[in-house]
């Protein structure tokens, strides 16, 4: 049960970090992306994008949580564990790669 509270409070943090990047359109806080607004394209998209991500990467935490508390002590239990590390990676590359049609590029 530890478990499932220790991941679903994770994902409630980042579902409030989503919700607040994607209202208030808080671009500054994201690390990978440029901070002078001049060189966002669409902050209002890019913030949407972001906080979707945000959304999705708590609903898989959440169900990482639940997982791993039903499968504890059967021989799977390290199955989700095993998933979920690929799967936030990709999730994570697809948000990068995704986001950078938001960004003004100079030339």
């Amino acid at each position: 049960m530890e478990v499932l509270l220790i991941f679903g409070a994770i994902a409630l943090l980042l579902v409030g970090l989503g919700i607040y990047i994607w209202k208030k359109e808080a671009t500054y806080l994201l690390a990978n992306f440029p901070r002078d607004p001049q060189q966002i394209r669409d902050r209002k998209g890019l913030a949407r994008w972001a906080g979707l991500f945000l959304i999705i990467l708590a609903g898989v935490l959440l169900l990482e949580g639940v997982l791993l508390w039903q499968l504890k002590d059967s021989r799977y239990e390290l199955v989700p564990v095993v998933v979920m590390i690929p799967a936030v990676s990709l999730l994570t590359v697809l948000f990068l790669i995704g986001g950078q049609r938001y960004i003004e590029y100079k030339n």
